[in-house]
């Protein structure tokens, strides 16, 4: 969720590093960077890295604990046998 995101930089006061200092501009700026993000890995790789299906897992942090991203992560490993 962008807006999750932004919120968690402006709280985290990365603004001292990104010089971003309110949710708006956060989420501006998070804006940009996908965008031009995924520009450049499709120029460079020819591949959309924001297209699920490119992974085989994708979590969902938003609303999710350490702990709740793991047992997820840990419960993907044992269903495909690597654990």
């Amino acid at each position: 969720d962008p807006e999750v995101a932004a919120a968690r930089i402006v709280k985290q006061r990365r603004g001292g590093v990104e010089k971003i200092r309110t949710l708006t501009e956060a989420t501006r700026e998070l804006a940009k960077r996908t965008r031009l993000e995924r520009e450049r890995y499709n120029k460079y790789y020819g591949v959309d890295y924001m297209n699920k299906k490119n992974y085989d897992l994708t979590i969902d942090t938003t609303r999710r604990s350490i702990d709740g991203v793991v047992k997820q992560i840990l419960a993907f490993l044992k269903r495909k046998k690597h654990i």
